[in-house]
């Protein structure tokens, strides 16, 4: 059912952290990756001016960990545009652009364009709501959660563990 325009006018912070808008879930689970890294609070970001030639030209450039990605640059940046980002203004020429990569490995947001990855308080809504659970189950389904979408990276040092197999998509988004 479509928001009406006299739904978004109102923000009520006391009963809800969320803005009535319509949400992109990617968006939200990449706001609250950082959250959960953060324990609750949000990652200030400048704007950046991400790209999908600035992802595709780091991918290029590891020919070591990414075999033969240079030898078919064209099917490289079709796996970026459908498989790794999240992209906003999708095919429109001179306006599309990176919102953030999919969230596959808890790092996701570091990579995000603010400007295009707005979560409009849903991220903050759901970790407060689970942090708040009765008898700490939220709180253990925050450490469940950050166990599992950080995975591949030694929690103490911050640095890719070579141990732990992942996929290529969450490789790529670690490198």
């Amino acid at each position: 059912m479509a928001l009406k325009s006299r739904d978004k006018h109102f923000r009520l912070p006391k009963i809800s952290l969320l803005d009535y808008k319509t949400l992109e879930m990617d968006r939200v689970l990449t706001m609250l990756f950082a959250r959960i890294h953060h324990k609750g609070e949000d990652s200030r970001l400048f704007k950046k001016d991400t790209k999908i030639d600035t992802f595709e030209a780091h991918f290029l450039s590891q020919p070591d960990r990414f075999k033969d990605f240079d030898k078919y640059p064209d099917i490289t940046r079709g796996w970026l545009e459908t498989h790794l980002l999240d992209l906003v203004n999708r095919g429109k020429a001179g306006k599309e652009a990176v919102a953030a990569p999919r969230p596959l490995h808890g790092y996701t947001y570091r990579f995000r364009n603010p400007s295009h990855c707005r979560d409009y308080g849903a991220a903050q809504h759901v970790y407060e709501t689970l942090w708040h659970a009765r008898n700490d189950l939220g709180k253990r389904a925050i450490a469940g959660m950050k166990a599992f979408f950080f995975e591949g990276v030694d929690p103490n040092t911050q640095q890719e563990d070579s141990s732990i197999m992942v996929d290529v998509e969450t490789q790529a988004l670690m490198s």
